[in-house]
């Protein structure tokens, strides 16, 4: 594999300093608790309290030590053992390392534009450690092996409709909150005591399109389509995962979730699930099954 000191050194070093932040994230209770917040809108706002989350709000920071659990227990365990799979010159392990890193990269960026703490330097290092960890990755594809390996078998039609369908959701979801504030000037409905909203910004500008991309680029039988489709549902896997787990904190604090949050995780994240198994299941080596 190109890069491969380099590589391994990144990955390592984010998956020490991942250890690090989502551990004290998890397991750091200090501070007296919820209380209210008024905010420059004039609404009331229930601050979370405690911990390393505690001046996020309340939903956020038992979001946010959900999804510290899934990065401590599931994606730094899944990342190591990614790494070790590549280094044995898998090509089903560096692309499942390429996916699970790119969740660390989503998910650090995201946290240097929402939390605000005394970890904000680890998680500005752990955002620039996974741009280049990412981008040395996907510079290690060799395009005619993938090709090679995947001609013929690859999934196209579900990928791309997969891919075009999550497109559309994410579009629908956060583009009706934004344009109905527009229209009726007024805040977005998620703003609550923050100034902007990453998560809108980061799946409409970065998201929705690298899946319409993939798609379009599978569809037209492109080896870097493949690839990018394939990280894509990874990193979609992971972060259903991550939202299921945030689901649970927050029910476990009491708050009634809709039928739909409880619905929505689950099926999505068996459904990618199932479809990497498909593409996984079709990857060949040499004409015979990897």
């Amino acid at each position: 594999m190109k890069y491969k000191k380099t590589i391994n050194f990144l990955v390592l070093m984010i998956a020490f300093l991942s250890i690090i932040a989502a551990s004290i994230g998890l397991f750091s209770n200090s501070g007296e608790g919820q209380f209210e917040f008024t905010s420059i809108y004039g609404e009331k706002i229930l601050i979370y309290g405690k911990g390393l989350y505690q001046h996020e709000t309340a939903k956020l920071g038992l979001m946010a030590r959900g999804q510290d659990a899934v990065t401590l227990f599931i994606c730094i365990p899944l990342l190591l053992l990614s790494l070790y799979i590549t280094n044995k010159g898998s090509l089903k392990g560096k692309l499942l390392l390429s996916g699970v890193q790119g969740y660390f990269l989503y998910t650090y960026t995201q946290f240097t534009q929402i939390a605000y703490n005394p970890l904000f330097l680890v998680y500005i290092l752990l955002m620039t450690l996974s741009l280049y960890a990412f981008i040395l990755i996907m510079l290690s594809f060799d395009m005619n092996e993938l090709k090679r390996k995947f001609d013929g078998n690859f999934p196209v039609k579900t990928s791309a409709i997969y891919g075009i369908i999550s497109a559309l959701c994410l579009s629908i979801l956060w583009l009706s909150d934004i344009i109905n504030a527009l229209i009726n000037q007024v805040p977005i409905s998620v703003l609550d005591h923050y100034s902007a909203n990453p998560v809108y910004s980061m799946d409409l500008g970065l998201v929705v399109p690298t899946f319409l991309v993939a798609a379009f680029l599978t569809l037209k039988k492109k080896p870097i389509g493949y690839l990018i489709s394939t990280i894509m549902i990874i990193k979609a896997i992971t972060m259903w995962t991550a939202l299921t787990a945030m689901n649970v904190a927050i029910s476990f604090e009491g708050e009634t979730l809709d039928i739909s949050d409880w619905m929505m995780t689950p099926i999505f994240t068996v459904i990618s699930i199932l479809i990497l198994i498909k593409i996984f299941i079709n990857i060949k080596t040499d004409g015979v099954q990897e």
